[in-house]
């Protein structure tokens, strides 16, 4: 089980994070209850479910909390996409967070493709271990039939 804080992509999340509730701070008041409430929750739930994937115990979990985490981190894109498009933001206010966005969605789905290799050479390897136990018993179950 990983500690978050040597996860490159809780780093990043945290970044990206931070810079969503400061944009957020950014938007018109008309705004603050709608747009800037859920740019605020989707930067936020993206580094608080890569904190929760790390503290679950399988490989499956923690895919399962990195799985929503990316989710968050692109919902963030698109909302700021939508501020800037709605005239609320000015494409230069958001080009950094932007850049962290996708610094902090990289990241995290290329350590999701190394859990999934994991995962998948562990099932390897238990499948390999139930041929082996299967034909150990039919070899002992031969023997004891010939005798």
């Amino acid at each position: 089980m990983p500690n978050r804080h040597t996860l490159k992509a809780y780093e990043h999340a945290m970044t990206m994070a931070v810079g969503c509730g400061k944009t957020a701070n950014m938007l018109p008041r008309v705004e603050q209850f709608a747009l800037a409430s859920q740019l605020r929750r989707a930067g936020y739930s993206a580094v608080l479910n890569i904190a929760e994937g790390a503290a679950r115990g399988s490989i499956k979990q923690q895919l399962q909390y990195y799985g929503i985490a990316r989710s968050s981190i692109h919902e963030s894109e698109v909302i700021l996409e939508l501020a800037v498009k709605m005239g609320y933001l000015h494409q230069k206010q958001i080009e950094l967070l932007q850049l962290q966005c996708d610094e902090a969605a990289r990241t995290l789905f290329g350590y999701m493709l190394s859990l999934e290799s994991q995962l998948a050479a562990a099932s390897r390897l238990k499948g390999a271990r139930a041929a082996t136990a299967l034909i150990v018993g039919l070899v002992t179950y031969l023997i004891a039939t010939i005798r």
